[in-house]
């Protein structure tokens, strides 16, 4: 994919010390996190600003398959349950594919062991069952910094697991050649989606299998690629960027455009827990962080962290022509043993400030969200 200096964000090599303790960052960052964790650094940068929420088709129908991007879900407890917006789950079953991180392994049994995670498959096949669309229609991505929280047979038993409930895995590289690399849904046109990240707590000592990694692009021959594969739309998911931090920095924008050189038609980013905006890179939609669809207890009670976002995109049509799309921001609740997902709302002033604030528009509040069939 070039020079490796120029395409990724690629996280630090991991020393033996920061291995152990799960810190993928070098020291001068895993000391920022801290404060960034704290403090939650302003959404509103004289570099960086975004693209409203909506930009429907001008023609005010459909002209594709459309996917529906979530971001990271990370439970850590079995005695939740989980209630989802009826029209949030409207929204998410207007799409053909959910695409979403699988930011916990799955096991027999739910264990937190400092910043490792294990829950019980039985507990997340529930949490997906509250989203409404069955398991085939997902596509789960196992790249990301817990992947190997519990080892290279955690990672492998995840995705057996996920496969066993019918979602489509992506994001695992399981041995040396790279026809793993990309994962091809629908025909008209043809979908192929690429996840991968820039950050590993625990690298396994186990070659494969192991997420794919922002170094493991770097050779990529997209071109060959998207013509054996038959690829149309080339859609990237990557697990990037600084935790808790509402801008995208810019080794992760430099990132976005070579990869949007290299012919990526969407890019949709997760790993900082809290909302990004959305960016065009040429032809090529950037959203820089879809935040955290269900958090764990350390994020739970961030108000920050409980502003989500469903991502519809419409994937057809010409290449050439800008694609619509749609944000649906929602608020992730805890209450005692419920989880809950309900569309943003007027009562919510600080969510809503901060939504406005990273998709603004210029009425200074968002506007009436389009329904999902008038993408």
């Amino acid at each position: 994919m070039g020079p490796r200096a120029s395409t990724s964000c690629d996280g630090p090599r991991v020393g033996p010390l920061r291995r152990a303790l799960g810190i993928p960052y070098a020291w001068p960052g895993a000391l920022a996190w801290a404060w960034r964790f704290a403090v939650a650094p302003s959404p509103r940068s004289r570099r960086f600003t975004g693209l409203p929420p909506v930009r429907p088709d001008p023609a005010a129908v459909r002209r594709g398959p459309t996917i529906a991007f979530l971001g990271d879900l990370m439970p850590t407890r079995d005695d939740l349950r989980y209630v989802v917006d009826p029209s949030l789950r409207d929204a998410i079953a207007s799409a053909d594919w959910i695409v979403a991180n699988c930011e916990v392994p799955l096991a027999e049994t739910s264990r937190v062991r400092g910043i490792r995670f294990q829950l019980s498959a039985t507990t997340f096949a529930r949490m997906l069952e509250a989203f409404g669309p069955r398991p085939e229609r997902w596509v789960l991505s196992l790249a990301n910094n817990h992947a190997e929280d519990q080892e290279a047979r955690g990672l492998g038993e995840t995705a057996r697991r996920l496969a066993r409930l019918g979602a489509r895995v992506v994001g695992l590289r399981a041995g040396e050649a790279n026809d793993d690399l990309v994962t091809a849904v629908g025909s008209d046109p043809r979908v192929g989606i690429v996840a991968w990240t820039a950050w590993r707590n625990r690298p396994s000592n186990a070659e494969y299998p192991r997420p794919w990694t922002a170094a493991d692009l770097h050779g990529a021959d997209w071109p060959a690629l998207r013509r054996d594969l038959r690829i149309d739309r080339l859609v990237g998911f990557p697990h990037w960027d600084r935790e808790f931090c509402h801008v995208p920095s810019p080794a992760t924008r430099r990132a976005a455009g070579e990869l949007a050189r290299r012919g990526f038609g969407v890019l949709c980013g997760h790993h900082p827990h809290v909302v990004q905006g959305v960016e065009e890179i040429g032809r090529t939609l950037v959203l820089y962080s879809a935040g955290n669809a269900v958090s764990n207890d350390g994020c739970a009670w961030r108000r920050a962290c409980r502003l989500g976002l469903v991502w519809l995109v419409d994937l057809g049509g010409d290449p050439e022509r800008e694609l619509a799309y749609q944000v649906i921001p929602f608020v992730f609740e805890r209450r005692e043993r419920e989880a809950r997902l309900r569309r943003l709302d007027a009562a919510d002033v600080r969510e809503r400030a901060l939504f406005d604030a990273v998709f603004p528009t210029r009425g200074g509040v968002a506007p009436a969200l389009v329904t999902p069939a008038g993408l």
